[in-house]
């Protein structure tokens, strides 16, 4: 019994010695993974990480590789940067040519020499300058400070005009419009009108105001005029009012409105402009209403007629047979009046300098009578006129 009890045990003595061994081995051999792990860190070969993609990348030559863009992009600002400075220094140049132009112009804080300012104009305007540009055009065209040649004038207006300088649109539109130093074309003074109108010019919305109301350049379209017309005459024009008042009173391109003509007339004679005095002497002598206003129809067409219009002399001198002396009496002293303060107006706005006590008064007329004339129905034939002219003025610098 006790012999096979021992027989079984040496089986299971056995396999313990030689567990204890394997561990031994297993042992050994993690100690060799561990020297070998630490002996490769302390080399100097470099070590491959995986990315997130998992290919293999030497991170040394990574690092090499973000070093040599960053200074490619610092090479490259600094390029930028200097590039930068040497379009600002550039502009500055030109601006300062510019500025010289207009000193020498002005005889600001320089003697005045035309000559000099063309100079600087010339400078700035070969870099595309494009406010010098329209100054030498302005300058080729009246022969200031040098000869007159309108031709070149035109070539700067044209080279202003593309780079949006409005008033070189504005006057580009006048020498087509008229056959200054160009052929007529008066396709593209509507076109070059129009481009100036947009901006914002009150001459170019007034011109095209005109070829609408004419049909220069474009379809003739009174309703458009009138828009136009009314737009400027708001701007306080009086060309443009003396117009509207015109529109209102005929009913062009807008239902017939006595009130507004004589508004907007009333609102252009009492700024001097002769159409609107002409066109008010008619509308009165003729009647507001069916009513008559004898005296305003003469204070009107003696004034229009000062200014040297013929009909409107025709005009008055056919009132004084209709009129009461008294009518007479009180007419001249309105429009003696009128006169005295627009004069007054004038000198102390510093635009005339002139001494009031040396105008000379408006005189009664020698055949006044004292008789009550009789009112002719047939009065005044003469019909109102609008002034459709375009201004022809050049802007200047």
């Amino acid at each position: 019994m006790r012999g096979e009890s021992l027989k079984f045990l040496f089986p299971v003595a056995l396999a313990f010695v030689l567990l204890l061994g394997g561990c031994k081995e297993k042992t050994d051999i993690s100690q060799d993974l561990a020297e070998q792990q630490k002996a490769s860190m302390d080399s100097a070969t470099p070590v491959l990480a995986q990315t997130t993609e998992g290919t293999p990348v030497d991170m040394d030559d990574e690092s090499l590789k973000i070093d040599s863009a960053e200074k490619q992009k610092s090479n490259g600002e600094s390029e930028e940067s200097e590039e930068f400075i040497r379009k600002v220094a550039e502009r500055a140049q030109i601006e300062e040519w510019f500025i010289w132009g207009v000193k020498y112009h002005e005889g600001n804080g320089v003697e005045l020499d035309r000559s000099k300012a063309k100079e600087y104009f010339e400078k700035a305007a070969e870099k595309g300058h494009h406010r010098a540009l329209f100054n030498l055009g302005v300058y080729y065209v009246t022969g200031e400070g040098g000869a007159k040649d309108i031709t070149k004038g035109v070539e700067c207006f044209e080279k202003a005009a593309a780079e949006g300088n409005e008033d070189a649109l504005f006057n580009l539109a006048v020498h087509y419009a008229k056959g200054i130093g160009v052929d007529v074309d008066l396709k593209k003074a509507a076109e070059y009108t129009q481009k100036a109108a947009e901006l914002g010019i009150p001459e170019a919305v007034y011109n095209l105001a005109t070829m609408y109301a004419t049909g220069s350049g474009l379809e003739k379209d009174e309703a458009e005029a009138f828009i136009l017309f009314q737009k400027v005459a708001e701007a306080g024009y009086p060309t443009a009012q003396a117009n509207l008042g015109v529109y209102y009173l005929e009913g062009r391109g807008v239902e017939k409105n006595l009130e507004e003509a004589e508004k907007w007339l009333l609102k252009a004679a009492e700024q001097g402009n002769l159409s609107a005095q002409f066109n008010l002497g008619v509308f009165y002598a003729k009647g507001k209403g069916g009513e008559t206003n004898l005296v305003q129809a003469y204070k009107w067409s003696a004034l229009a007629a000062a200014a040297g219009d013929q009909m409107a002399e025709g005009n008055r001198d056919f009132l004084l047979a209709e009129m009461s002396p008294r009518e007479i009496a009180e007419a001249i002293r309105e429009a003696s009046d009128f006169t005295f303060d627009k004069y007054k107006e004038l000198r102390s706005e510093g635009i005339l300098q002139i001494n009031p006590e040396h105008l000379k008064p408006i005189s009664s007329p020698l055949n006044a009578t004292n008789e009550e004339p009789t009112i002719n129905n047939l009065i005044l034939t003469t019909e109102a006129r609008p002034v459709l002219d375009n201004p022809t003025e050049l802007h200047k610098p």
